[in-house]
């Protein structure tokens, strides 16, 4: 329906746009036969009927692309672009609606963000082991060199402060 659609607006807008802008419509009684002429907005005859003497017709110099136009605009046409226009309205809506959850969600990780790069965190150091004190490992049988666990620890994006514990 979407490539019906499309096809259907590029058609009556070009038909539109190659219109007489504005046919305003004026009925006319007398004589014994129904005459109606439709006018455009600058004054110009864009089409013309008169019943009893069979004329009737699109006239002027635009009367082929307003007669276009004209054919264009049946109600199925009009109906079909009116419902595409709904649909499209009652998508944005939803759109809409589905898209403020998550604008929440992002404020709120944001805010999360700025507080965890706000901290500052301290980190005891493993204490260390002097290899000529402690010629063995240590209990649970691992070494931590410090320049290691430093290293890791900047890796991790943790600012480490010199002071107590290092």
């Amino acid at each position: 329906m979407s490539n019906d659609i499309t096809a259907l607006m590029a058609s009556v807008k070009a038909a539109a746009e190659k219109a007489t802008p504005g046919r305003i419509g004026d009925r006319i009684d007398g004589s014994g036969s129904i005459k109606y002429e439709c006018l455009g907005y600058d004054g110009s005859l864009v089409l013309r009927t008169d019943h009893k003497n069979m004329e009737y017709g699109f006239v002027g110099d635009n009367g082929t692309a307003d007669e276009q136009f004209f054919r264009v605009c049946v109600p199925d046409n009009i109906l079909a672009l009116v419902e595409a226009l709904e649909k499209a309205q009652r998508n944005e809506t939803l759109t809409e609606a589905e898209r403020q959850p998550y604008l929440g969600l992002i404020r709120d990780r944001d805010a999360q963000i700025t507080e965890l790069e706000s901290r500052t965190v301290t980190v005891k150091l493993p204490e260390r082991y002097d290899v000529e004190t402690y010629p063995l490992q240590s209990p649970k049988g691992e070494w931590y060199s410090r320049d290691d666990v430093l290293t890791m620890l900047a890796a991790a994006g943790i600012q480490v402060i010199e002071g107590e514990g290092q």
